[in-house]
């Protein structure tokens, strides 16, 4: 699949899109963590709704562990 075709397709289904290759493994640690994120901040959306602001935990930033150029 191509970049375009991939990010047509996210487009269309409303999805995330990064590029990864499982081959060169290239991209991948950053669409883990960019997944791992996501879970994590839909689950602090959902739980902060039935949790009081007291006892709410905060969402942990993965982005700086994540590589947003793989080939520079």
């Amino acid at each position: 699949m191509t970049r375009d075709e991939g990010l047509r397709f996210a487009r269309k289904y409303h999805m995330l899109f990064i590029e990864a290759s499982a081959k060169t493994k290239e991209g991948v640690q950053c669409a883990f963590e960019e997944l791992v994120e996501k879970v994590m901040i839909k689950n602090t959306s959902v739980t902060s709704v039935l949790t009081s602001t007291r006892t709410r935990k905060s969402a942990i930033d993965l982005h700086q562990f994540c590589n947003p150029n793989p080939r520079s």
